[in-house]
């Protein structure tokens, strides 16, 4: 039984962090009414980016997180700006969608020129002491990928419900007419979704590394 309850442990963990990704690939499709088939290989990018901070520059996990998911954040907006925002106006939904298929193959190759097809061990940088709860032993990595998981939620959550900017998002990608009524730079809430998307994404993938080997593909 507590095999069982082990292995439902660790699935619940793994889903939190496919949510992440999922959000992300939601906020895309809410804001641009795309499907951004770029996700996966933003979600690969983070484990790759997080395990250079860790590896090479011996961060610690909690740094390595917040500086994976501005960098993503960044290569989200720019890769918004440089393939999807040209003439965007007039290009079609599978215009668009085949340039995110098209940021989906430029990361692949950047990863296969920069780390091949090796498989990468994450370093550990969860280790600690596990903590047991009537006879279920929780490591330490899944405490820690979980809490932190539930914290990003919870703070997209929060910006989106409770700023100026994230009420702004959400009115753009509820009526985008209203929203230029009322003053609402409906490019730029585009720009910032994707920019989201991309980070989230990062953040998944940096939080799924140290359970799994980081590879390209």
């Amino acid at each position: 039984m507590n095999s069982l309850a082990q292995q439902i442990l660790g699935g619940l963990t793994t889903g939190l962090i496919y949510t992440l990704l999922a959000l992300g690939f939601s906020a895309v499709y809410q804001s641009m009414r795309l499907v951004n088939f770029a996700q996966g290989d933003l979600f690969m990018a983070g484990s790759f980016i997080g395990y250079l901070l860790t590896s090479r520059l011996q961060l610690p996990f909690g740094l390595v997180l917040v500086l994976t998911v501005a960098i993503c954040f960044v290569l989200g907006l720019v890769a918004e700006r440089l393939a999807l925002a040209p003439r965007s106006a007039t290009a079609s939904e599978v215009n668009l969608m085949i340039r995110t298929i098209g940021i989906s193959v430029a990361l692949q190759g950047t990863a296969l020129l920069l780390f091949g097809t090796e498989e990468y061990h994450f370093p550990a940088p969860l280790s600690g002491a596990s903590i047991t709860i009537g006879g279920l032993v929780v490591p330490r990595s899944l405490e820690v990928v979980g809490m932190a998981s539930l914290s990003l939620m919870a703070v997209l959550w929060a910006f989106l419900r409770n700023t100026r900017t994230g009420a702004a998002m959400r009115a753009a990608s509820q009526d985008r007419a209203g929203a230029r009524m009322i003053g609402v730079d409906v490019v730029r809430m585009r720009s910032l979704a994707f920019g989201i998307s991309a980070a989230l994404a990062g953040a998944a993938g940096v939080l799924i590394a140290p359970l799994f080997t980081t590879r390209w593909g």
